[in-house]
C-alpha cells in the first residue's frame, strides 16, 4: 500500500498512481508501472474506488486498470459496473459492425502524409497514428451500444436511485476540490446514507 508516500519510480519506468480518499480503511491507492519504451497515456476515472487505469500502444492499444479494495470497505457493486462500462474501457467491449463499414472514407481519413520522421520521438509518433486509426474508426464504422444488459432486482426503489445519485454528486464535488474538508465530509455523508438505503432496501 502507497499510504501518503509516493515512491519514485524504478529506473526506465513510469510510474501511475490512484487517488485515494480518506475514511477508507487502507488507503494505499494502487499503481501501474509501464517501461518508457512502450508509449501510453494515462486515463481519468470517475469512480470512488482506488484505481488508476492507463492505455498502452503495442500491437494494438490495451487498457490497463489496477484496482484496490480495502478488506475493510464495502464496495458496492454498482462502483464496479460503472468503473468497467465507463468511457475510458469502453472501446473494448464494444462490437464494430464490420460489415457495414464505409471503408472507402475510412481509408480517405487514414491518408496521412506524415511519417516518423516527423515527429519528436517514436513514441509521439505511435501516439498520433494510433488515434489517427482510432478516430476514423469511430467516424465510418457503426457500433453496438458496448453495454451488457442490465439484470433489473426487485428490491430497487426510488430511494436507492436518489441515494446512490447523491453519492455520486458528492463524489464527483470532492473530485474536483480534494482539498476541501466540508466536501470530504459531505462525501462521507452520503456514501454512508447510500449504503444504508442499499443495506436496508
Amino acid at each position: 500500500m502507497l499510504g501518503d508516500y509516493i515512491p519514485a519510480s524504478p529506473p526506465a519506468y513510469s510510474a501511475l498512481y490512484s487517488n485515494s480518499f480518506e475514511g477508507q480503511g487502507h488507503h494505499g491507492g494502487s499503481a501501474i508501472l509501464v517501461h518508457r519504451d512502450i508509449p501510453c497515456t494515462s486515463l481519468e476515472l470517475d469512480t470512488p474506488l482506488q484505481a488508476v487505469a492507463v492505455k498502452v500502444f503495442m500491437d494494438r492499444p490495451y487498457t490497463i486498470c489496477s484496482l484496490y479494495l480495502p478488506p475493510s470497505v464495502t464496495v458496492e457493486r454498482g462502483d464496479l459496473n460503472r468503473l468497467v462500462r465507463g468511457p475510458s474501457f469502453s472501446l473494448y467491449f464494444i462490437g464494430w459492425k464490420l460489415e457495414k463499414a464505409k471503408w472507402q472514407f475510412f481509408r480517405e481519413l487514414t491518408s496521412s502524409v506524415s511519417s516518423v520522421a516527423d515527429f519528436g520521438s517514436s513514441d509521439e509518433a505511435v501516439t498520433y497514428f494510433a488515434d489517427m486509426l482510432h478516430t476514423a474508426a469511430l467516424n465510418s464504422i457503426p457500433r453496438t451500444s458496448g453495454y451488457f444488459p442490465k439484470r433489473p432486482v426487485p428490491w430497487w426503489s426510488p430511494v436507492c436511485t436518489t441515494a446512490v445519485r447523491e453519492k455520486r454528486a458528492a463524489f464527483s464535488c470532492l473530485r474536483h476540490n480534494r482539498g476541501d474538508p466540508t466536501l470530504l465530509e459531505d462525501f462521507r455523508r452520503a456514501r454512508a446514507r447510500a449504503r444504508r438505503v442499499l443495506k436496508e432496501a
